[in-house]
């Protein structure tokens, strides 16, 4: 996804790296619950994940945590019942452009 997590840092895309410390906490939830152990967590389809660095005090952290959605399997194919997920513009069968 183009990130590299470890249990007290995350590493950006951008090569920026950004580690808890006094004033700041990487947190990383599934389903709405902290995980103690980021790095080693192996996700499971329909899991909810929010990767969350600031102050844990922050009081938009619950409308945040409210805005991870549960369409994942939409998107899947995992939930048929809930919809078919949208046709995407691009896909593993577009052609690369140089």
């Amino acid at each position: 996804m183009g990130f590299g997590l470890a249990d007290d840092c995350i590493q950006l895309d951008t090569g920026e790296v950004l580690c808890s410390d006094e004033q700041k906490l990487l947190v990383v939830y599934v389903n709405g619950t902290p995980i103690e152990h980021p790095s080693s967590y192996v996700n499971q389809e329909e899991d909810q994940i929010l990767v969350y660095y600031g102050a844990l005090d922050n009081p938009k952290l619950p409308d945040y945590l409210a805005m991870v959605t549960d369409e994942s399997c939409i998107y899947s194919g995992t939930c048929p019942e809930r919809g078919i997920a949208p046709p995407e513009s691009c896909g593993l069968t577009c052609e690369l452009v140089p």
